[in-house]
Formats: C-alpha cells, sequence, structure tokens
C-alpha cells in the first residue's frame, strides 16, 4: 500500500469501517497493473484505487464484500 492508501484506511476506521485490501501478487501476460498494486473495498463497497478493472476486478470485489461480512 502507498501513503495514501493508507491514510484512507485510517480515515475508514476512523469513521467505524471495515476495509478489505486487495493486491496482485502476481501476473501472467498482458496486464494493465503489477504486482503489488492494491485496492481498498470499505464495507459499504466503497473502493480505493483499482486493480485493472473489468471482470477480475468485479470479482475482487464480490469475494472482499464476503469476507468483510
Amino acid at each position: 500500500m502507498n501513503l495514501r492508501q493508507c491514510e484512507q484506511v485510517a480515515r475508514w476506521v476512523r469513521e467505524g469501517r471495515r476495509v478489505a485490501v486487495a493486491t496482485i501478487v502476481e501476473t501472467k501476460g498482458s496486464t494493465p497493473r503489477k504486482p503489488g498494486t492494491s485496492m481498498l473495498i470499505s464495507d459499504r463497497l466503497e473502493l480505493y484505487g483499482t486493480i485493472g478493472g473489468g471482470c477480475v476486478e468485479a470479482d475482487v470485489i464480490f469475494a472482499a464484500r464476503e469476507v468483510l461480512r
């Protein structure tokens, strides 16, 4: 996570929200984002950052929602 993401996590936590962090750890072939890229998902499904969009990001958001329950 970068400094801005850390600040956003701190903000959401101060507001009493739960937060999931999704981080790309490995890629294959051509990808819009590289390993180390992170996205934050709040329990209200607010997003901060992106891991590349599309179907993969939608799947990650769905999984984060389940984890945050």
